[in-house]
């Protein structure tokens, strides 16, 4: 039998808890005695065991017995590292040896969970009864702790007692500096337009955006302001010395030169990576293998005060790294670096950023790479989730993300099935039902599962009409299998919250289709009845749940709302296009092409979300060839369009409508859509071509001329324009 207690709850109203918990608690039993180290450091857990073991006592029946008498020894011993401790148990005597606080608290941990006592939050801990009865009579274990760093950036992850009783990290304690970092090291606002030759040069341009770093005035600069850094911060362990976010790099002479002989642009990062840390050769540095510097230099050694954090970010999140075939460059890049480093750090993610309400069956690769990051002797582990905000099933991710970072021997599935059992009640069986069903539906489609997806790439895979009715159904099955206990019962509402948001998303993808948010009525198609009202209740909760955004850097769960209703206004057309007979003569990219031809001509227009219901060209100009179903001449014909220069997306240079008449084509008519102008903001434009003859041509074509390359303030390596139509309307 487990009990249930919220830390809350328990300080503010304990009596009325006691009173009406099954089956009734008894007096408090008598404490085990716990004897001090004398070592100041140690005993200062003192307070946190005395509080854990009044949870567990007050949750614990009087019968329990072989829990009460028991006395605990605290020992400092130095001859233990800061990250070990053992515990020793011989029947009533109990020994807790550490040389640290930190250690000492994890052993405290342990034998508290030997009782009986887990913590599944910060505010929620789960009593079994029946470890009392099992708690041993003789015990020695030694603990090591298996990486020197583990944090995560999950909800609960932001509660110290939740840290301290897992043993993990908080990086913005640990580092002075955090993350992406050369600005703070080189300012451009300071140093931009009057030195811009300590910036890169990158496609004849110099862009703020990244340093030159074999600039010998860019080293001094950076060591300057490092010094400065670190007097602020004398407590940190490690500093980061960072890229920025983005694909610049510098290639002048200099760069050029270290990268070629490196194999990369790793090559010149290195070069002033090192420079800095052999200048403060006590202090450890952080440094990210990201984007172009994802793979190891050739020929320059890191540092030995230099860790690298890699960062797979195009990993297949479907399957994990050591047996997942789209892994696999991963995997070697790995390997290349241990070849040339031990001190690795992964700066790993575990959720879907675009949709963090959507579901994402990651749950045995995010796992499983946990036990690679170890085999391989990774130092540390980052896990970025959804920060404060509580997504997609957080509790249990976070809740594997702990265990594991804290022994990565532990049997994933074991673990889920317990915190099922803990965090759902009743419930727990259907959603192990929904996790299994999710997790075997991604892997049948064999899709790649990326952190950048959503509800409708999942179309094909996980979250099919099929998959999503039959989710529907488990939820259903788990709401009356805990109705009437309001804590289990809220829990599932937050499962049902991802299958609400999921049919939202994919509503607005299938529109005037089955599944789609709008149903055939006598004016044409009317919005399904009360469906504003239930993206309305979720914006509400989500709302009262803390998500003040529902993907990175997205809208907050009203403006999510205001969006949908905004949508409506122009989401649905009727035109003669609906029943031509479309052709891609140039093909568009498959990777935005989910509808075909259907998709420019399903009386659906576009969201101001480029990953759907927008057809694309990358790196080529659209030409689409239609036949008219009717007789009637051609008077105008109207082509919508994306512009979102953030993705690279841009407005075309012009658009040109062609006729088939005695075997040549006819230019119709033309627009030149203007200047190119730089442009953040997502837009929307409508250009019409207006067709004055009366001639019935047996077909047509709308060629778009594409933007030929990229402007300077979006120029980058490897990337080129792309176009994006959505709805060719024929009037």
């Amino acid at each position: 039998m487990k009990i249930y207690i919220d830390v809350f709850l328990y300080i503010s109203c304990l009596s009325l808890f006691i009173a009406s918990a099954q089956p009734a608690f008894s007096q408090p039993m008598n404490h085990p005695l716990i004897i001090a180290s004398g070592n100041q450091e140690l005993d200062a857990n003192i307070p946190f065991l005395e509080k854990q073991l009044e949870v567990l006592f007050q949750g614990v029946k009087e019968d329990s017995s072989p829990l009460e008498g028991l006395t605990i020894r605290l020992k400092s011993d130095s001859s233990w590292s800061e990250s070990q401790y053992r515990l020793r148990i011989d029947r009533s005597d109990i020994s807790l040896y550490s040389s640290s606080s930190a250690s000492m608290q994890q052993a405290m941990v342990h034998l508290l969970e030997l009782m009986g006592l887990k913590l599944l939050g910060p505010e929620l801990y789960s009593i079994a009864e029946e470890s009392a009865q099992k708690f041993p009579q003789q015990y020695e274990y030694t603990y090591t702790r298996p990486f020197a760093f583990t944090s995560l950036l999950y909800p609960d992850a932001y509660e110290p007692a939740f840290r301290a009783w897992y043993g993990i990290d908080w990086y913005l304690d640990d580092f002075g500096v955090w993350g992406h970092s050369f600005d703070q090291l080189v300012s451009p606002k300071a140093y931009f337009d009057s030195h811009s030759e300590y910036f890169a040069w990158y496609e004849g341009e110099r862009h703020a955006e990244a340093l030159c770093l074999t600039h010998p005035e860019v080293r001094n600069i950076a060591i300057q302001n490092l010094k400065e850094i670190l007097a602020k911060n004398p407590e940190a362990k490690y500093y980061s010395i960072s890229q920025m976010d983005d694909l610049i790099y510098c290639e002048c002479d200099r760069c050029a030169d270290v990268n070629a002989a490196n194999g990369g642009p790793q090559g010149s990062l290195y070069f002033f990576v090192n420079q800095l840390a052999q200048t403060y050769p006590d202090q450890d540095f952080v440094t990210l293998a990201y984007l172009y510097s994802s793979k190891a230099p050739t020929q320059i050694r890191p540092a030995k005060n230099v860790i690298t954090m890699l960062c797979p970010i195009s990993m297949d999140r479907g399957a994990g790294i050591k047996e997942g075939a789209r892994n696999q460059y991963f995997k070697k890049e790995v390997l290349d670096w241990k070849k040339v480093q031990e001190r690795l750090f992964v700066w790993d993610y575990t959720v879907q950023f675009t949709h963090y309400f959507s579901p994402f069956p990651n749950f045995e690769s995010m796992t499983e790479n946990i036990k690679f990051y170890h085999e391989m002797g990774f130092e540390g582990l980052f896990m970025q989730g959804y920060a404060d905000i509580p997504g997609s099933l957080y509790a249990l991710r976070q809740y594997l993300l702990v265990q594991l970072m804290r022994d990565p021997d532990l049997d994933a599935s074991v673990l889920t099935r317990e915190f099922l059992e803990e965090y759902y009640g009743k419930a727990a069986p259907y959603m192990e039902e929904y996790l299994l069903t999710l997790a075997d539906a991604q892997k049948k489609s064999s899709k790649r599962l990326g952190i950048y997806g959503g509800p409708v790439q999942a179309i094909f895979s996980y979250l099919s009409p099929e998959i999503m009715d039959q989710l529907d159904q488990v939820v259903t099955k788990a709401e009356k299998a805990v109705r009437g206990e309001a804590h289990f019962a809220k829990r599932i509402a937050a499962v049902r919250m991802d299958l609400e948001y999921t049919y939202f998303e994919q509503a607005k993808y299938y529109g005037k289709d089955q599944h789609g948010m709008y149903v055939p009525s006598a004016t044409g198609y009317s919005l399904k009845e009360g469906l504003n009202a239930r993206v309305k209740a979720f914006a509400d909760q989500a709302e009262h749940l803390g998500a003040y955004e529902l993907s990175e850097a997205g809208p907050g769960p009203q403006q999510y709302y205001q969006d949908w209703l905004g949508y409506q206004t122009f989401a649905t057309v009727s035109h003669r296009g609906e029943s031509a007979d479309y052709k891609f003569i140039s093909q568009p990219s498959t990777e935005y092409n989910f509808k075909k031809t259907y998709g420019l001509q399903d009386g659906l227009r576009g969201s101001s979300d480029f990953s759907y219901n927008w057809t694309g060209w990358y790196g080529d100009s659209p030409v689409i060839e239609f036949t008219l179903s009717d007789t009637k001449p051609l008077s105008r014909v109207v082509l919508n369009f994306l512009e979102d220069q953030r993705h690279w997306i841009f407005l075309p240079e012009k658009v040109k409508l062609f006729g088939y008449y005695k075997n040549h084509w006819k230019l119709l008519a033309e627009v030149k859509v203007g200047d190119l102008e730089e442009n953040w903001l997502v837009d929307r434009r409508t250009i019409s071509l207006m067709s004055s003859g009366k001639r019935k041509f047996s077909k047509y074509r709308v060629e778009v001329s594409s933007l030929k390359s990229l402007p300077k303030w979006r120029k980058r390596r490897n990337k080129m324009p792309m176009t994006m139509i959505d709805e060719i309307e024929i009037y």
